[in-house]
């Protein structure tokens, strides 16, 4: 897997969580990176969600843990990703959350 990001501060939960949901949870890389997000700066300690989670997880999170969210509707973080699946073929995903076009350039 190639994947990289942007988006300050935001690169790295994002970045992590797309990893996670394609060689953990064996995700394809258009699930992995279009999946919802969460992101804790730790200060302020506010988790953002992006409002496509299902509540009874965010529910979850706040009774058992006592977490503090607060609803966004689209993440900031953009992620690009490159996998080499079971088939043999490259696939990649431009993240859809991407305010640019997302053309190839030079190929």
């Amino acid at each position: 897997m190639v994947i990289g990001g942007s988006g300050g501060s935001r690169i790295i939960s994002a970045v992590a969580q797309t990893i996670i949901r394609s060689q953990i949870f064996h995700r394809n890389v258009k699930e992995a990176v279009d999946a919802p997000r969460l992101h804790n700066q730790f200060i302020p300690n506010i988790t953002e969600f992006e409002t496509n989670i299902p509540s009874t997880i965010i529910d979850n999170l706040q009774s058992d843990y006592h977490q503090t969210f607060t609803p966004i509707t689209i993440q900031e973080s953009v992620i690009q990703a490159i996998t080499v699946e079971e088939d043999g073929l490259i696939h990649a995903n431009s993240d859809f959350r991407r305010r640019t076009s997302a053309n190839p350039s030079g190929y």
